[in-house]
């Protein structure tokens, strides 16, 4: 044991079940007597409990109600480590289908009404991918090759541009400046 470990440990003097001990522990004060309050009012209760004022008796009575108490959080514990985990296998796809969607969407064309600047190529698509690429490094970053996009046309009073689909289930209402004037 190192010097540093040994000086952070006190010596501490506690009653337990009518016996005086002196233990070693780096807790602090407060907390090393407020374990050593627990195991003596526990030691008392089995033993008022079983009308023996064996203290060896209770010891191992307050040891095994311990231990079994300890079973029981290791197993609750165990129990949420695998509920997180689906947890995050859940997470896991619904980020896989929400980028497949969002690659979809991306593969439809243009959304805007008046063409700012060029739509990316696939392929300069592609070349942005890497953050993507960095939540799920087992989807391929390279989007499958597809056809030239069509020129922008010109769009007249009454006709809409088609929504993109939303995640809430709002695919027939058309985007707020989906109108456009001659």
């Amino acid at each position: 044991m190192s010097a540093a470990a040994d000086s952070s440990k006190r010596t501490y003097k506690v009653r337990i079940f009518q016996q005086t001990y002196s233990v070693v522990s780096s807790a602090s004060e407060a907390e090393f007597q407020a374990i050593a309050d627990h195991v003596d009012q526990l030691m008392h209760t089995i033993a008022s409990r079983s009308g023996s004022t064996d203290g060896t008796r209770a010891a191992v009575m307050a040891a095994m109600h311990l231990a079994d108490r300890l079973r029981q959080a290791e197993k609750r514990l165990e129990s949420m480590h695998a509920d997180q985990r689906q947890a995050l296998r859940q997470v896991d796809e619904q980020t896989d289908h929400l980028e497949r969607l969002l690659k979809e969407t991306l593969e439809l064309g243009d959304f805007s009404i008046e063409e700012a600047e060029p739509v990316p190529s696939a392929s300069q698509r592609a070349a942005s991918v890497p953050a993507r690429a960095a939540v799920s490094p087992t989807r391929a970053a390279e989007p499958p090759a597809r056809a030239p996009e069509p020129a922008p046309r010109a769009r007249g009073k009454a006709e809409r541009i088609p929504s993109m689909p939303t995640l809430f289930g709002m695919e027939d209402i058309p985007p707020a400046d989906a109108v456009t004037e001659d």
